[in-house]
């Protein structure tokens, strides 16, 4: 019998969402304490994610990565489109967008940082350029067209299924408040494209794993979240309350924590993620506890 049998996915706390000093918080000084308190978080798994850019990530790689922790390469971008809300116009001409791209960890650094440099963007008042030629300090200012960043990450020799997009549903940002009689082909569009949306909230979940969502958009949607962090000190992994306050709330995934796990989770978004404190698998009633085995036990029968 081979002893080196190991078990399967299993459930562990993941955390997507964690921005770096690179979003414009603390100084260069400020990463050795950053990188201590990411090797003191509950979550296994951490993204690493600033605005139009990989740089945090890439700097935490070069000081050696976080050990026993699980990194992933995310950015967050902002759309070019701005919501109207359900209820009117929203102050200050409305709120952009964001959506996040998810990238394979396996893939290099370089190889991450040569396709973002070619995606067009845009300053306010429509001035267009490659993402490459923007400066620093203008990072977390210029947008982007969510369907051409997809069409040119989905036609790359390199990135190509080695990606998963992320779009905020009821956070800031997100895409609940378009206003679904103007703009509710351009809302289902988003989704569509979307591999998880950002959403705590069970009604939302419940929703986007419903027979009427693939009815309508012809496949079940996983909702994620993560702690949104913009601190050095915060407790990574933690869910936020509505006055941005940790919680013991998590986001747990069921899987090998590599990027072809959480691809897995967008086909199985019903079993393999919870959003709360603790995964309970056996008091949850929209699994079927019979797939789970904790155990195999054989004996031997003496035959005459």
């Amino acid at each position: 019998m081979n002893s080196s049998f190991k078990r399967g996915a299993e459930w562990r706390k993941w955390d997507l969402h964690i921005h770096t000093i690179e979003s414009g918080f603390g100084t260069e000084d400020d990463y050795p304490c950053f990188i201590e308190n990411l090797k003191l978080s509950d979550a296994s798994v951490l993204g690493i994610n600033d605005y139009s850019s990989i740089g945090g990530y890439e700097k935490i790689v070069k000081m050696g990565g976080v050990p026993n922790k699980v990194l992933f390469p995310i950015v967050e971008l902002r759309m070019n489109n701005k919501i109207n809300h359900k209820n009117g116009t929203a102050v200050n001409g409305g709120v952009n967008i964001n959506f996040h791209i998810i990238f394979d960890n396996s893939l290099e650094i370089d190889q991450i940082k040569t396709e973002l440099h070619s995606l067009e963007c845009f300053y306010e008042g429509g001035t267009k350029l490659k993402l490459g030629h923007v400066k620093k300090e203008e990072l977390n200012t210029i947008t982007f067209d969510y369907f051409k960043v997809i069409e040119q990450l989905s036609s790359s020799a390199i990135l190509k299924e080695r990606y998963l997009i992320w779009v905020p549903y009821d956070e800031y940002g997100g895409i609940d408040n378009i206003d679904p009689i103007n703009d509710g082909y351009f809302k289902l569009g988003i989704i569509n494209k979307a591999h998880f949306l950002g959403s705590a909230n069970l009604k939302q979940i419940n929703y986007f794993l419903s027979e009427d969502c693939k009815n309508i958009i012809g496949r079940n949607i996983p909702c994620i979240k993560g702690s949104d962090a913009h601190s050095i000190n915060y407790p990574f992994g933690k869910l936020k309350d509505k006055n941005s306050n940790p919680t013991d709330k998590y986001c747990w995934i069921k899987a090998d924590t590599t990027f072809e796990g959480l691809k897995q989770v967008t086909n199985e978004p019903s079993s393999r993620l919870f959003i709360g404190e603790n995964p309970d698998l056996f008091s949850k009633v929209s699994l079927n506890k019979t797939k789970y085995l904790k155990k195999i036990v054989t004996t031997q029968q003496k035959v005459n």
